[in-house]
C-alpha cells in the first residue's frame, strides 16, 4: 500500500445518498453500471402452478431495484394458495393472484413499477398481450406450463432476442434453465483474484522501462527507507534485466525458472508476485473464441460489441498483446513513486484504447459506437467471454449424463459431492405434468437418457418429486377439511394465535393430557438411583467420584486474575488449557473435559510431569487487549451510532454466520434501525455493539482483537442495574455475551452466570409462557419472544453440557412457550436460506441433551438400558432431521455451517454419554468382569471420536464460527484415543489411535488462524501424545529387563526427562506430586487397590502390569504404577 505523505490533501468525503445506502450490497457487487442496467430492465413473469416460486423470484429482483415488471397469471387466489405463498393472506381470497402479488411486491420497493394481466374479467390472450407491450428485457416462466404458451414464448424470444428463464420447484428441489436466442457476450469485471495480473513486465514499453531504470540505477546504495519503498513492479523489472543478462536475454518462462528467479531477491511483495506477473502476453481461450467466432448473419457484424471485437483483434494481430488494462495493484511504495507509476500505466491504457477506437471508426457501424464502451472493452479485454447456447438438447443431455455418472463414482469415494442430475431429470419430467407418478417420471427420464434409469438415486429423486408434488395440495386440503369439521364457525386466521388449551376449550373438550414438557429427573428414589447405590456400582462410582473437580473449602476462583498473573489467554477454568500451577478452580462434573484429563493422570501419574512444564507458546494477557467489566459504574451517556460501511459489513457477517443458530433478531427491523441511525436507547446500543463484536469475530481471523472494543462499548450500556430493567433487547444482548462472547474470550464461569441471569430476566418478561397474539403485529412480537426464549435455551444447553453441572430447570412443565413457527414473518429470515429450520431442530436436540445433562450430573454411570434409551433418542433425532440438514449436497454458507456444527455437536453428546464407562474402567483398575453393554459403550465412544475427527477434517471451513467449534469438538474427541493409548498401551489398535491423534494435531495446526484456542489445544494434545510415545519406548525397554534388581528400578525413577527437554530444575517425580498443581491430589483419592488375577486380555491390558508395586507410591494410588511409566 502506498504511503500517504502529510503534504497531500485528504480526499473529500461525502455521506452515501439514500439510494446508495439502499442498494449498497449490489453496488459493491456490480457497480453503478450494473445497477443502471438493472434499473432499466423490464421483466415479464408468466406465473403458473402454485405461483410461489415465481413470486419469490420476482421478489429477489424487486428488492435490488429492477425498473418494471409484469405478472401474467389467470389464477384466482384459493385457500390452497394461502398455505404456500407467503405474499397472500385470507384478504386476497377470490381476487386475481397476479393483482394481489403485484400490489404486495410494489410495497417492497416504491421505486419499481409493476402491472398485472389479465385485468378483471379479461380472458387471457397471451399472444395478444405480447404483441401490445414494449419488448421485455427478460422473460421468466414457472413450470408446469401449457405447451402452446411455451411455443409463443419461444417465438417471441427469437424475434426480440430476449432470454427465457424457466423456473421449477417441487418440495425442497428446484432448478432454473436459461434459454438464449443467440450468442451472448459478457464482461467479467470481477475476475478471479488468482488470475494473472497484466503488468507487461516481460515486454515493458519505453516509458515503463525508463522509469524502472531511473529508480534502480543505484539500488544497492539506497538508504533503508528508500530501499524498502521501491514498488515491486520496479524491483521485478530491474531483476528481470539482471536475469536476462545471464540467461541469453530470455526471461524466466517455466515454473522452475520463476522459482529460481524469485529466490534471488527477498523483497516480499516482489517475490509473491513473480508467478502471477512474469508471464508473456497470451491470448485467453475465451477471447480467442470471440476472435474466431463465425457469425450467423450480417446483422451481428454491425453491433457495437462485434465492431469493437474486430478492432481489438486487429490490435492484437499487430502488437501480439491485448490493450493494457491500466490497473495497478496496491503495493508498498512512496506515494510520489506510486502515482508516477500509476500514471504511466494509465497513459499506456489510454493510448491503446485510442488506437482501438481509431480502428473502430474505420469499420461499418463504427461511427455509432460509444467511446465508453471501447474503454470498458479494452480495460477488461482479457476477461470477456462468449456464451454460446447449446444445440441439440437431447444429445447434450446424454453427454452430460455420462459425465455426471462418472462423477458419482468419484463421489462414492468421497472425492466430490454427488451429482444433482437425477434431481434435475425428475423435475424436468414434471415440467408439464406436476401430478406424475414415480413410474411416469422414470418412463419420461428413460426416453431422455436411457442409460441413467437404472441408477438408485434417479429412482429416489423420482419418488421424492412425485410425493412432494402430489402430496402438497392434497395435504393442505385435507388439513383445511379437518379444521372446518372441528371449528365450523371459526376462520383459520383467528385460530393461529391460540394456544393448545384455548383450541381445546373451543371444542368444549376437557383437558386430560399430560404436560408436553419433558419432566426433570425425579427427586424420589428410582430404579436408576437405587442401582447407583448398590454395591455392584460402588467401586466404579468411587472411581468416577474422583474425577469430579470439587473445589476445596477455602478455594476461590477468579477468571480476571489473568490481568495480574501470567495465565495464557486461551486458557480458562473449564477447557483445562492452563497447565501452569493453578489451584483456583470451580466445580466441574465427571462429564467435563477435565474428567478425561484427570483419568489420564490416574492411569499415568507421570504424565503430570509432561504437563506442568511451561508451554513453549505462552502468551499471557499483556498481549491481549483489556476487557473491562464495569460492575456498578454509571452507564455511559447514550448517543446515536451512525451508519457506516464497516458497521454494515459486521452486521452482514453476524447475519451470515451467527443468526442461523440463534435467529432471535428480526433481521429486517434490525437493519432498518441501524440504517436510520436514530435510536440511542441503552438496550439498542448494547445489542448493536454485541452484533458488531460477534460479527467482527466471525468476519476476521483469531489474531484480530477489534471485537474487544465493541464488547467494552456494549458493557458501558449494561451496568449492574440493567438487570433490574428487563427489556427484550437487553436479554438478547446478554444472550450473545453469555452464550457466545464470554466463552470465546475464555470466561466460561462468567458466561454461565450472565446467561443464567438472562434466562431469569427472560422469565420476568414472561418469555417462557405463550402469549395470546391477536393481530399480525402481535404475531410478529410473539414470534420474536419464542425465538429469543429458545435461543437462550439452546445457548445454555450447548454451553453447560460439557461442564458436568445440572441444568437447574431450564426446561419443565411450567414452560409452555411454543417453538418458532414456519410461515410467520418469513421476511425476517430472507438472507438466511435455512430460515428457522436449524433452531427448530436444535430445540428438539437440546431437550434430549438437557435430560442427559441432568442424569449425568446425578451420576455419570447410568444403567445400560437408560444409556441406550438416551442414545436411541439421539439417533432417532438425527435420523429424522429434514433432508436439508442431513444432506452433504452443496448449499449456502449459513446452512452449511449450521448443519456441520449440528452434526459435530450430536456426535459429541453421544460420545459424552458413553465416555464415563471408558473413564471408569480406565481409572478403576482391575474389575471382576467387563459387561457386554460396557464393551459396546466403549466401542461406540471410540467410533464416535473417530467419526468426529474424519467429519471435521472434511467439513470445517476457514472462518471462526467453524474453526472455533471444530477445535472444541476435536479437543473433546482427542481424549478418547489418548485414554486408549495410555490405558491399553499394548493393544493392536494403538497405531489406529495414534493416527487419529496425528490427524487432530494437523487439523489444530491448520485451524490456528481460525480459533483462539487452536494453538494451545494442539500443544496440550501434543504433549500428552509425546509422553505416550516415550512411555511406550520406556515400557518396552523395561519389560526386556524386568527381572532386574528392584533397587535399580528405584534409582531409574529419579530420572525424569521432559519430552521437550524443559525439566524444571530440582523437581523430581515426588516433588511434582507435592505441587499444588492444576489437578490436586486432594481431589484424586482412588480407593483401595482392587484384587488381582483378572482376565482383561480382551482389552489389551497386560495382566502382569496390574499388580506391580515398586514402593514409590502408596497402595491408595492407582494400581497402575505411574512412576514406572514416567517419561
Amino acid at each position: 500500500m502506498a504511503d500517504i505523505t502529510a503534504t497531500q490533501a485528504p480526499p473529500s468525503l461525502s455521506a452515501p445518498s439514500e439510494k446508495e445506502k439502499k442498494y449498497d450490497r449490489q453496488l459493491r457487487l456490480w457497480a453503478a453500471r450494473g445497477q443502471a442496467a438493472l434499473e432499466s430492465a423490464n421483466v415479464l413473469l408468466l406465473n403458473n402452478g402454485s405461483g410461489t416460486v415465481g413470486a419469490e423470484t420476482l421478489k429477489n429482483l424487486v428488492l435490488p431495484g429492477i425498473g418494471r415488471f409484469t405478472i401474467v397469471d389467470a389464477a384466482v387466489v384459493s385457500e390452497a394458495d394461502l398455505g404456500v405463498n407467503f405474499f397472500l393472506d385470507e384478504a386476497a381470497l377470490g381476487k386475481s393472484r397476479a393483482q394481489s402479488c403485484t400490489e404486495l411486491l410494489l410495497e417492497l420497493n416504491p421505486e419499481v413499477q409493476g402491472e398485472w394481466y389479465p385485468h378483471n374479467s379479461e380472458k387471457l390472450d397471451f399472444t395478444h398481450f405480447l404483441e401490445t407491450r414494449d419488448p421485455f428485457t427478460i422473460v421468466l416462466y414457472t413450470l408446469p406450463l401449457q405447451s402452446d404458451h411455451l411455443s409463443v414464448l419461444e417465438s417471441y424470444s427469437q424475434k426480440h432476442k430476449t432470454p427465457l428463464i424457466a423456473i421449477h420447484s417441487v418440495g425442497f428441489y428446484s432448478y432454473f434453465k436459461t434459454r438464449l436466442p443467440g450468442v451472448y457476450p459478457i464482461v467479467d469485471t470481477h475476475p478471479d483474484p488468482t488470475a494473472i495480473t497484466d503488468l507487461r513486465l516481460v515486454q515493458p514499453w519505453e516509458e515503463l522501462a525508463a522509469f524502472a531504470a531511473e529508480m534502480t540505477c543505484d539500488i544497492d546504495n539506497l538508504d533503508g527507507h528508500e530501499h524498502g519503498h521501491i514498488p515491486f513492479v520496479v524491483i521485478l523489472l530491474h531483476y528481470l534485466e539482471v536475469w536476462k543478462a545471464t540467461h541469453s536475454g530470455t526471461p524466466p518462462i517455466t515454473y522452475s525458472e520463476k522459482v529460481a528467479f524469485r529466490g534471488e531477491e527477498n523483497f516480499e511483495e516482489a517475490a509473491a508476485a513473480v508467478l502471477k506477473t512474469i508471464s508473456p502476453p497470451a491470448l485467453p481461450a475465451a477471447v480467442k473464441q470471440i476472435f474466431e467466432y463465425k457469425h450467423a448473419g450480417e446483422n451481428e457484424l454491425y453491433s457495437s460489441f462485434w465492431v469493437i471485437a474486430a478492432a481489438v483483434r486487429e490490435f492484437y494481430e499487430k502488437h501480439q498483446s491485448l490493450p493494457v488494462p491500466g490497473g495497478l495493484p496496491d503495493m508498498k511504495a512512496q506515494s510520489g513513486a506510486y502515482v508516477k507509476l500509476q500514471n504511466i500505466y494509465k497513459a499506456k491504457s489510454r493510448r491503446d484504447a485510442a488506437e482501438v477506437l481509431d480502428l473502430v471508426r474505420q469499420k461499418p457501424g463504427g461511427e455509432k459506437v460509444d467511446p465508453s464502451d471501447v474503454d470498458l472493452f479494452c480495460k477488461n479485454a482479457a476477461f470477456i467471454k462468449l456464451i454460446v447456447p447449446a444445440e441439440g438438447d437431447l444429445d447434450q443431455l446424454q453427454v452430460v449424463a455420462e459425465r455426471e455418472l462418472a462423477n458419482d463414482d468419484l463421489a462414492r469415494e468421497g472425492i466430490m459431492p454427488p451429482s444433482l442430475l437425477p434431481v434435475y431429470l425428475a423435475l424436468y419430467a414434471t415440467s408439464h405434468n406436476p401430478m406424475a407418478s414415480p413410474e411416469e417420471i422414470l418412463s419420461s427420464i428413460q426416453r431422455l437418457v436411457p442409460s441413467i434409469t437404472k441408477s438408485e438415486r434417479v429412482s429416489q429423486a423420482a419418488a421424492e418429486v412425485s410425493r412432494a408434488g402430489a402430496a402438497l395440495s392434497q395435504s393442505l386440503e385435507e388439513c383445511r377439511s379437518i379444521l372446518k369439521r372441528l371449528y365450523p364457525d371459526q376462520e383459520v386466521q383467528s385460530l393461529l394465535p391460540l394456544s393448545r388449551q384455548e383450541l381445546l376449550s373451543l371444542l368444549g373438550r376437557p383437558l386430560h393430557d399430560t404436560p408436553i414438557a419433558l419432566p426433570s429427573p425425579p427427586t424420589n428414589p428410582s430404579p436408576l438411583s437405587q442401582e447407583l447405590e448398590s454395591p455392584a456400582c460402588s467401586k466404579s462410582e468411587q472411581g468416577l467420584s474422583g474425577l469430579e473437580l470439587m473445589p476445596g473449602r477455602d478455594t476461590e476462583w477468579d477468571e480476571e486474575r489473568r490481568g495480574r498473573d501470567p495465565i495464557p489467554i486461551e486458557a480458562d477454568d473449564v477447557n483445562a488449557l492452563s497447565l501452569s500451577v493453578d489451584r483456583q478452580s470451580s466445580y466441574l462434573g465427571a462429564s467435563s473435559i477435565k474428567a478425561a484429563l484427570m483419568c489420564l493422570l490416574k492411569v499415568c501419574p507421570g504424565l503430570r510431569h509432561s504437563l506442568i512444564t511451561p508451554l513453549q507458546s505462552v502468551e499471557v494477557t499483556q498481549s491481549f487487549p483489556t476487557v473491562r467489566f464495569r460492575g456498578t459504574a454509571p452507564p455511559k451517556d447514550t448517543q446515536r451510532i451512525p451508519w457506516s460501511w464497516k458497521g454494515q459489513t459486521l452486521i452482514d457477517a453476524y447475519f451470515k454466520r451467527i443468526h442461523v443458530f440463534v435467529p432471535m433478531l428480526d433481521e429486517a427491523a434490525f437493519r432498518a434501525d441501524y440504517l436510520e441511525g436514530q435510536r440511542f436507547d441503552a438496550p439498542w446500543l448494547a445489542l448493536l455493539n454485541m452484533v458488531f463484536a460477534m460479527g467482527s469475530i466471525v468476519a476476521m481471523k483469531s489474531d484480530d482483537y477489534n471485537h474487544i472494543n465493541y464488547y467494552n462499548r456494549a458493557m458501558e450500556h449494561l451496568p449492574i442495574d440493567a438487570f433490574g430493567n428487563s427489556h427484550i433487547e437487553t436479554v438478547q444482548a446478554l444472550a450473545m455475551i453469555g452464550g457466545y462472547y464470554l466463552h470465546y474470550i475464555n470466561r466460561p464461569n462468567m458466561a454461565n452466570a450472565v446467561l443464567g441471569a438472562a434466562i431469569r430476566m427472560a422469565s420476568a418478561l414472561g418469555l417462557h409462557r405463550e402469549s395470546l397474539a391477536k393481530g399480525v403485529s402481535d404475531m410478529a412480537v410473539a414470534e420474536t419472544r419464542r425465538r429469543t426464549w429458545w435461543s437462550l435455551f439452546c445457548l445454555d444447553t450447548w454451553a453447560t453440557t460439557t461442564m458436568g453441572r445440572p441444568s437447574f430447570g431450564r426446561w419443565g412443565p411450567a414452560i409452555n412457550i411454543k417453538p418458532p413457527e414456519f410461515g410467520v414473518n418469513q421476511g425476517r429470515d430472507s438472507a438466511q436460506h435455512a430460515g428457522i429450520l436449524p433452531l427448530i431442530e436444535n430445540i428438539k436436540f437440546c431437550k434430549i441433551a438437557t435430560q442427559i445433562q441432568d442424569l449425568l450430573a446425578i451420576s455419570p454411570l447410568l444403567r445400560a438400558e437408560d444409556r441406550c434409551n438416551l442414545d436411541d433418542q439421539l439417533l432417532t433425532w438425527y435420523g429424522n432431521l429434514p433432508w436439508l440438514l442431513r444432506t452433504t449436497d452443496p448449499c449456502a454458507e449459513p446452512l452449511y455451517i449450521a448443519r456441520c456444527i449440528m452434526k459435530w455437536r450430536y456426535q459429541n453428546l453421544r460420545m459424552l454419554l458413553h465416555r464415563p464407562v471408558l473413564l471408569s474402567l480406565a481409572s478403576s483398575g482391575p474389575l471382576p468382569q467387563v459387561a457386554e453393554p460396557d464393551v459396546a459403550a466403549i466401542e461406540t465412544c471410540r467410533d464416535l471420536a473417530r467419526q468426529t475427527v474424519e467429519d471435521i477434517s472434511r467439513e470445517w471451513t476457514r472462518n471462526q464460527m467453524s474453526g472455533w467449534n471444530a477445535v472444541w469438538f476435536l479437543y473433546q474427541a482427542a481424549m478418547i484415543p489418548l485414554v486408549g493409548i495410555f490405558w491399553q498401551w499394548n493393544s493392536p489398535r494403538v497405531p489406529e489411535w495414534r493416527q487419529q491423534i496425528e490427524t487432530i494435531l494437523d487439523l489444530l495446526e491448520a485451524m490456528e488462524e481460525w480459533s483462539l484456542a487452536a494453538r494451545r489445544s494442539r500443544e496440550v494434545v501434543w504433549r500428552m501424545y509425546e509422553a505416550s510415545r516415550q512411555r511406550s519406548m520406556r515400557t518396552k525397554s523395561h519389560l526386556a529387563g524386568v527381572a532386574g534388581d528392584q533397587a535399580l528400578l528405584l534409582a531409574e525413577t529419579g530420572l525424569h526427562m521432559s519430552p521437550i527437554g524443559l525439566e524444571p530444575e530440582g523437581m523430581g517425580m515426588m516433588g511434582i506430586l507435592d505441587q499444588q498443581g492444576l489437578w490436586d491430589l486432594d481431589g484424586m483419592y482412588w480407593g483401595p487397590s482392587p484384587d488381582p488375577a483378572v482376565d482383561f486380555s480382551s482389552y489389551g491390558v497386560n495382566d502382569s502390569m496390574m499388580n506391580l508395586d515398586y514402593g514409590i507410591m502408596s497402595s491408595q494410588v492407582a494400581a497402575m504404577d505411574g512412576s514406572f511409566y514416567a517419561p
